[in-house]
């Protein structure tokens, strides 16, 4: 029975000297992580495992150690998860200043294509169609002589 309690006193101890074996490797990789600049899939797997195993570690300490320590690891874990969340969303969700020149130009060019095909003819051959333009140009035409009396 002492063999067995001394057995998982032993298990225990080394589960808690390796959590904070990662918990320490992983929070000094990742604070520095977060403060260099990285593009979007540039390590994306390595600092996504890397953030996992912090919080798994950091998780099971907060659990194993005595409340004051506990309280310091929330802490520092809670910084380095909310530091962690806006690096992603710069990350993941912010469109590089590039890509928006890019869109800039595409949109430019649209809107010169779509210029042009405005200006192109359309050739129509239902006579009710031309019927009402011809009536609409008649209309525009009387409205134009009209304004141009009242100015002079």
């Amino acid at each position: 029975m002492v063999n067995q309690a001394v057995t998982t006193v032993k298990g225990t101890m080394e589960r808690v000297a390796t959590a904070w074996k990662t918990y320490n490797k992983h929070l000094a990789v990742l604070h520095l992580q977060v403060q260099s600049p990285v593009e979007e899939g540039e390590g994306m797997n390595e600092w996504t495992s890397r953030h996992a195993q912090l919080n798994e570690a950091g998780n099971f300490l907060i659990e194993a150690t005595e409340t004051s320590t506990s309280f310091v690891l929330t802490e520092q874990l809670s910084k380095v998860n909310k530091s962690w969340a806006e690096r992603m969303k710069k990350t993941v969700f912010e469109v590089p200043s590039e890509t928006r020149v890019m869109s800039l130009q595409a949109l430019s060019s649209m809107i010169q294509e779509a210029s042009l095909l405005v200006r192109k003819p359309v050739e129509v051959a239902s006579v009710p169609l031309k019927d009402n333009i011809q009536k609409l140009q008649v209309s525009i035409v009387d409205e134009l002589e009209e304004i141009s009396g009242s100015c002079v």
